[in-house]
């Protein structure tokens, strides 16, 4: 039992993630909605707050005591591709770092390859409180290994040049 945290503006939050307003216990919905739910004005109990919250109870007192935080790690990704920038049309499988205040890392994001998705990598950067498009997949330090000059090779001319 127990109950969940109070809302704050300060927080990011995503679907399923339950809030405290007023003893009134609320959730995230699902996709596409969930959007919505870090929005102003989509506040729970707010002017359109049905749009993103679903009321699902209410209670009082706190939630017990949860084991201790499993961390995950990052995979590194030797070297960061550019940095992410709102003038450049990003598409799907697109890589780009973002950095974070004081870290000595960058994070390393990839445009979704969902064509419903990848259609926001351009519109919103990643780690924006809406990481539409975006999946974090690892982590980076300095620049990427050049790759090796491409090869041309000599065509041979064929016949007596190009058709009309």
């Amino acid at each position: 039992g127990g109950c969940p945290q109070d809302f704050s503006d300060l927080v990011s939050y995503e679907e399923g993630d339950q809030v405290l307003v007023n003893d009134i216990v609320l959730q995230c919905k699902e996709w596409p909605y969930s959007v919505y739910c870090n929005h102003e004005g989509y506040e729970p109990l707010g002017p359109h707050s049905d749009m993103a919250w679903a009321i699902v109870g209410h209670c009082e007192g706190t939630i017990s005591p949860s084991s201790s935080p499993v961390f995950v790690s990052l995979p590194d990704h030797n070297g960061c591709p550019e940095l992410f920038d709102s003038n450049v049309d990003y598409r799907a499988s697109d890589k780009v770092s973002t950095n974070i205040d004081g870290a000595s890392f960058s994070l390393v994001w990839q445009c979704s390859t969902d064509t419903h998705l990848s259609r926001y990598c351009p519109q919103f950067e990643p780690q924006a409180k809406l990481n539409l498009g975006w999946i974090l997949i690892g982590h980076c330090v300095g620049t990427m290994s050049p790759t090796t000059a491409p090869n041309f090779f000599q065509l041979s001319e064929y016949g007596d040049g190009c058709p009309n």
